[in-house]
């Protein structure tokens, strides 16, 4: 009696994704070329494909937060996906002049901050 046993993968691949990736830009510059290290994938069939990505490492993006997703699928056609955040920060210049008085003379000195945040109120300097 011969016996066929048909074997199904239906396991998705597993991603090692990455977590959100932040530059900034001096005010008025309208946007950066941002890189990162890719995501990668494994499978318990041993292939794995990336089939599918919405930008690559070195792609410009404008001031703002991009939505970056990469798809893997293995050999049966099963996928996993993984997104992060490109965040793209306008830094802005505060100048303020301070008049000291030193030695009964006024001495203004001159301080500029460099101060760069996200919409969401997350403090990057």
């Amino acid at each position: 009696m011969l016996h066929i046993i048909s074997l199904v993968d239906t396991v998705a691949p597993v991603i090692s994704c990455i977590n959100d990736v932040a530059d900034t830009v001096n005010s008025g510059v309208t946007g950066k070329t941002v890189t990162w290290t890719e995501p990668t994938a494994t499978d318990n069939s041993g292939i794995v494909t990336l089939t599918q990505r919405t930008h690559a490492p070195g792609a410009f993006f404008p001031v703002g937060t991009t939505e970056v997703s990469y798809t893997f699928t293995d050999g049966s056609g099963n996928s996993a996906t993984c997104t992060f955040n490109v965040n793209v920060i306008e830094c802005k210049f505060i100048v303020w002049i301070i008049t000291y008085m030193i030695n009964n003379n006024p001495t203004p000195t001159l301080f500029i901050l460099k101060h760069c945040w996200l919409v969401e109120g997350i403090h990057v300097v």
